[in-house]
């Protein structure tokens, strides 16, 4: 049985979308969390305008690729 190398190519491009989209859950996720726990704290009271630390915390985590 021999792979056709643009197939493989194709395979691989597939999977590395979807880990990506993943990855950026994930790392959307963590940061909300942690701009959660900073306003929560009042540590960007200063230096960050509360409309900015609410348009990161309503970032959606639902990834566009199925």
């Amino acid at each position: 049985m021999e792979l056709d190398p643009k197939k493989v190519v194709e395979v691989y491009e597939r999977y590395e979308a979807v880990g990506d989209q993943f990855l950026l859950v994930r790392n959307q996720s963590l940061l909300k969390e942690k701009t959660l726990l900073l306003s929560e704290l009042g540590a960007l009271a200063d230096s960050v305008p509360p409309s900015v630390i609410r348009s990161l915390i309503t970032l959606k985590d639902k990834p566009s690729v199925q």
